[in-house]
């Protein structure tokens, strides 16, 4: 039998429970509660109150809200939040709940509160040590930002002012005098941006592009831009894409390329023997992206365990000495892991002292609507055919032999010359229908090897491609035609695409199909009918507001220079009076100016009706500035420091004459003997291969190189009387250059095969002195391109 219920010990036990409870009659006013309650609201024992008397009046509003809820359909008023001011003015906070009373006619609720101020007081220190981590994030941001700003000046005055130096016509030693110059600012400059970088990853302000892109050009591009410092330490770059990586795909380029370089000069940096190696596969893919892997592994130093766990922060080196020994900040892997981060993936890697080291990440990507290349040979063009490989090292030979079993061939390799010499040699060997050797290997090099194959009577050499490091790419072609060992070269680290049009040409496929690396020369110098050379830009009336000195002459200089008559304002308010008394064409105006800044000016010019256009000059590398310089009615931004290209292209495209790039532009009468012809003529070259801009920029460093090896070609032949060698370097120059619309040196070659020809040694020397002082002119032309 059930005892009966103590009411004694039930009213005690509410009495004392640890939640404040309190009685709420029909007029809204506390009818009774615990002691809880009491001590909670500072009641104590005085007359009690209506509870909306100790709501604060900040929470009054829920408070009226929820609790007519409440009322009007007598449902569970569940885990409000409230503040609430106790008789003696102390502040608390509470969770309140309210439930119904089972009286008839009756509007009586119980109130159950719970103190929760401790945990409020917690949330709220929380969230002003986020707000004041965030401020703190913005301030450094801004700060990195103005800093950048201020920096930023000084050095564009120093890359302009040495821009406009190196066509002046100097002597050797200040060509590197100038060059040193040239180099620290562009060092400080990377500096600046990785540091801007970092503010921009650690404040979330890093923004991502999305556009269709091709991702196997953009891999060999950046592959190529590391190359030549590899080379110099005779370290192998190999690059290996396995056959399911999409061509076309949608993702930000700029900040992949980023990466990518920014891993392999880390590679290069620590390796002094041996290979670095950027290998992509597909990991997985369905009908609308693939995820792929990128690893960049290397035969180098290794890092050491103990290093591991701090690689990816900034500032940081996996050696303290590496600081004097290797150089660099310590900044590259910390933004690179931001980068991948962003974009979805995580940088890892593994490593052992002595061993070298492998980064990888992965990546999703969704393929583009053109994401395989259009073929241009025949499917199975190369199944079941013989090639031998030749080259001493592993790593590459193992990815180029992967590469050519993809494409269907039979593909035979060696590790060095005598081990090709002896599968050529023996008996039972199947004869090979195509040979490619490393130009180095150790005991015999490739030339010798080839040397050897040619010598030997009981071979039939098959043709044979070479394949030679990037450096001197002139005197491998000179002396290629005049061994005849060889039927062609290619650069290591090998394309795709050239790779597999050599294949096709020489294992005699459609001879028609032309290369867009080894174009013929074109004869004519006339313009071709369907591409015109641009004109001469008529001068522009072309207004610069611009406070500092320095930068004010160095952008008049290069307007006049360029033919175009120049006003001049040292501050806003200048700018709006001679903006509207002279209505110039066109306004270059600087942001950050005394008396009145660039924003200001420009809504004042555009409110009393100026039309035309007025470009942003600004050091600024926040993130929305272009669009807060549109807010204020300018039409486009140049950010300093700036290039000459980069004022010439906004007068071309906001005035609509002129060259539509600034890479024709032409050194001083003096200077030159070709006053006519253009150094390099980029919008021309871009017509020529059928509007490909990548095209044209993916063969102006190869093309450099061989520019300058050739040089050198021609000076040895023409002490040595080496008529047939001089005539052969002079030829390809003068093709290769007129192919890209170089057509001063060109002529300057012209000239000199023309002199080789009637083994003219004055003739010779005067064109090769023409070559020399045309070459350092185009290839600033062709630096302003690629930096672009």
């Amino acid at each position: 039998m059930p005892r009966p219920l103590n009411r004694l010990s039930f009213a005690e036990t509410i009495e004392n429970y640890p939640e404040g409870i309190a009685l709420v009659g029909d007029r809204r006013e506390i009818s009774d509660c615990n002691d809880t309650f009491r001590r909670l609201t500072g009641i104590a024992e005085g007359p009690l109150n209506r509870f909306d008397s100790l709501v604060h009046p900040e929470y009054f509003r829920t408070w009226s809200a929820g609790l007519a809820r409440f009322l009007s359909d007598q449902s569970e008023l569940q885990g409000m939040v409230l503040r609430i001011t106790s008789v003696n003015r102390i502040h608390r906070w509470i969770r309140i709940s309210c439930h119904p009373v089972s009286r008839e006619k009756s509007e009586s609720f119980l109130i159950l509160i719970n103190d929760i101020t401790q945990q409020k007081q917690l949330e709220m220190k929380l969230i002003r040590a986020r707000d004041n981590a965030e401020r703190a994030a913005r301030s450094k941001s801004e700060f990195l930002a103005n800093t950048s700003h201020e920096i930023r000046t000084p050095i564009h005055t120093i890359i302009s002012t040495a821009e406009l130096l190196a066509e002046t016509g100097l002597d050797q030693e200040q060509s590197e005098y100038l060059n040193g110059i040239q180099f620290a600012a562009d060092v400080l400059l990377t500096l600046i941006n990785d540091i801007l970088d970092i503010s921009k990853i650690e404040a979330g302000h890093l923004r991502l592009e999305r556009c269709e892109f091709n991702l196997i050009d953009m891999l060999e591009d950046s592959i190529d831009m590391v190359t030549l410092e590899a080379h110099k330490k005779n370290v192998d770059i190999g690059l290996y894409l396995d056959p399911g990586v999409p061509a076309c795909v949608y993702g930000d380029p700029t900040r992949l390329r980023q990466v990518v370089v920014n891993l392999i000069n880390n590679a290069v940096k620590f390796t002094h023997l041996g290979q670095v190696v950027l290998d992509v596969e597909t990991v997985s893919a369905d009908p609308g992206a693939a995820v792929l892997k990128f690893t960049v592994s290397d035969s180098g130093i290794g890092i050491p365990a103990d290093k591991h766990a701090n690689l990816f922060e900034a500032f940081h080196q996996a050696e303290s000495a590496t600081t004097r020994r290797f150089g660099g900040t310590g900044l590259g892997l910390f933004i690179c892991r931001g980068i991948v981060a962003q974009m979805g993936g995580t940088l890892a890697f593994t490593s052992e002292p002595g061993h070298g080291s492998s980064f990888f990440f992965e990546l999703r990507f969704e393929y583009a609507e053109n994401r395989s290349p259009v073929p241009s040979i025949p499917e199975d063009f190369f199944h079941g055919r013989d090639i031998l490989i030749v080259d001493d090292n592993d790593e590459i030979r193992r990815r180029l032999v992967l590469t050519l079993e993809s494409w269907g061939l039979n593909v035979h390799d060696a590790a060095d010359a005598e081990e090709a010499l002896s599968l050529i040699r023996a008996p039972e060997a199947c004869p090979f229908e195509l040979i490619l050797v490393d130009q180095t290997m150790p005991r015999i090099d490739g030339w010798q090897f080839a040397s050897e194959v040619h010598a030997d009577k009981d071979i039939t050499p098959p043709p044979m491609i070479l394949m030679s490091m990037k450096g001197g790419q002139g005197t491998v072609e000179a002396k290629m035609k005049l061994l005849g060992w060889f039927t062609s070269y290619l650069r290591k680290p090998l394309r795709r695409n050239e790779l597999e049009f050599s294949l096709y040409r020489l294992l005699g496929g459609d001879p028609e199909l032309e290369d867009p690396g080894e174009l013929e020369e074109v004869e004519v110098l006339e313009p071709k009918v369907h591409s015109p050379v641009p004109e001469v830009p008529e001068g522009r009336l072309i207004l610069i507001a611009e406070d500092h000195e320095v930068n004010r002459k160095l952008l008049q200089t290069i307007l006049e220079k360029n033919g175009h008559r120049v006003l001049e304002a040292e501050n806003g308010r200048e700018a709006c009076e001679t903006a509207l008394r002279e209505t110039p064409d066109i306004i270059f105006m600087d942001c950050q100016m005394p008396v009145m800044n660039g924003y200001e000016a420009s809504r004042i010019i555009r409110r009393r009706g100026y039309e035309g256009p007025i470009i942003s000059v600004t050091a600024s590398a926040l993130a929305g500035e272009r669009e807060r310089s549109r807010g204020f009615g300018m039409n486009d931004l140049v950010t300093k420091p700036f290039k000459q290209a980069d004022i010439l292209r906004m007068i071309a495209r906001y005035l609509g004459t002129g060259r539509e790039e600034a890479y024709t532009d032409t050194p001083a009468e003096d200077s030159t003997r070709y006053p006519g012809l253009p150094i390099f003529d980029f919008a021309s070259a871009v017509r020529t291969f059928l509007g490909s801009e990548d095209t044209v920029r993916s063969l102006l460093e190869p093309q450099m190189e061989k520019i300058a090896g050739e040089i050198s070609t021609i000076g040895l032949c023409l002490e040595n009387r080496d008529w047939q060698g001089l005539r052969a370097a002079a030829h390809s120059i003068k093709g290769s250059c007129r192919n890209v619309d170089m057509m001063r040196c060109g002529q300057a070659a012209a000239e000199v095969e023309d002199a080789a020809e009637a083994e003219d040694a004055d003739r010779a020397a005067s064109g090769l002195e023409s070559l020399k002082r045309e070459y350092p002119a185009l290839k600033a032309a062709v630096a302003a391109v690629l930096t672009d």
